[in-house]
């Protein structure tokens, strides 16, 4: 990159047009129909109340699931290798 600038090569700020080749002509666009839709409705508020209670419950029962397992590997663990260093 030094050796770059100390030869005096720049970068142009901007990238030069592509010439054109020919006479294209313009593609016709796709006609789309314009349908109405149904204004927007914002969710109730105790349904939202019910998934953030929901969510937060099924959290919990995961995290102490995961705890559980936790606890009940680590304990396996140092009851095996405490039985190694008896034997």
């Amino acid at each position: 990159m030094l050796a770059l600038l100390s030869l005096g090569w720049r970068k142009t700020a901007r990238a030069t047009p592509k010439p054109t080749r020919g006479n294209q002509e313009r593609l016709p666009g796709i006609e789309v129909d314009e349908l109405a839709v149904p204004a927007y409705h914002p969710t109730p508020v105790l349904k939202r109340l019910w998934a953030l209670a929901s969510a937060s419950a099924l959290s919990m029962l995961i995290g102490a699931l995961a705890a559980i397992a936790l606890a009940v590997s680590l304990s396996w663990f140092v009851t095996t290798l405490s039985d190694m260093l008896r034997r």
